[in-house]
């Protein structure tokens, strides 16, 4: 019974010196400038998740008029579409006039509590890039607020995109 003391201090001692782990949890994963973390010629991401229905989707718009869709809940391969690459260039040209790029990295609300969706947007446009990242119920600026705005009328110009072998890839026309 005279070693329990005795065992409990060197356990003490040792803990103490025990080398520190990180401070901190490791950073998740943001572009920078200069090396975006996409494919090639990607100019918006936009990835949703949560909600009831409890979805995970990320929608690619690319500079040559690309749209990818993955729904990475459902395990769906990818599914493409194209709109006028002119309208994509617009939509990234209007993120930066209108301040996406000086925004802060997250918005988020003070209880993420309950079916509440995560919005993860990233402009890629010559060279630069910015992630931010908000949930529905957040205060945020006007120009996260028009950033979304914007993404979600491409989504909208895209449509519904079928799963695949459920029909043609929708191509909507030049305007």
């Amino acid at each position: 019974m005279r070693w329990v003391p005795a065992m409990l201090m060197i356990a003490l001692l040792l803990v103490a010196c025990a080398p520190k782990g990180p401070s901190s949890p490791l950073p998740s994963p943001r572009p920078t400038p200069g090396a975006p973390a996409e494919p090639e010629g990607v100019l918006i991401v936009h990835e949703i998740s949560g909600g009831i229905a409890g979805i995970h989707e990320i929608w690619r718009f690319y500079g040559d008029g690309r749209v990818v869709r993955e729904d990475r809940l459902k395990r769906i391969p990818s599914v493409r579409a194209r709109l006028p690459a002119e309208e994509i260039e617009k939509a990234a040209r209007h993120m930066i006039e209108t301040g996406f790029l000086e925004l802060a990295d997250e918005y988020m609300p003070a209880d993420p509590c309950c079916d509440r969706f995560t919005h993860r947007l990233t402009l890629i446009y010559k060279g630069w890039s910015k992630t931010v990242t908000t949930m529905s119920g957040a205060e945020m600026p006007w120009a996260l607020e028009e950033a979304l705005r914007v993404v979600n009328e491409l989504i909208q110009r895209v449509g519904p995109i079928p799963s695949p072998g459920q029909g043609s890839t929708p191509v909507l026309p030049s305007t």
